[in-house]
């Protein structure tokens, strides 16, 4: 998935979860930026320590649970 999709689909509540749960540990002044911004960040830190498939994957698990939620 594309780090658009990552951002539009994933409210950056579960971002920052999925963030934290990978250790791509979220910096304070990560906190109240816009979400593609956010993202750009997360995204980086997961490239630096070779975990994007693992980053995609947690973020997909996220929204399917957000959509299983709102059914």
């Amino acid at each position: 998935r594309s780090l658009c999709d990552w951002s539009s689909d994933v409210c950056s509540s579960d971002l920052l979860r999925v963030a934290q749960s990978l250790d791509l540990l979220v910096e304070p002044d990560d906190r109240g930026v816009d979400d593609v911004t956010l993202a750009g960040r997360i995204y980086d830190r997961a490239r630096r320590r070779g975990r994007v498939v693992e980053l995609g994957k947690a973020l997909d698990a996220a929204h399917a649970e957000e959509a299983a939620d709102g059914e």
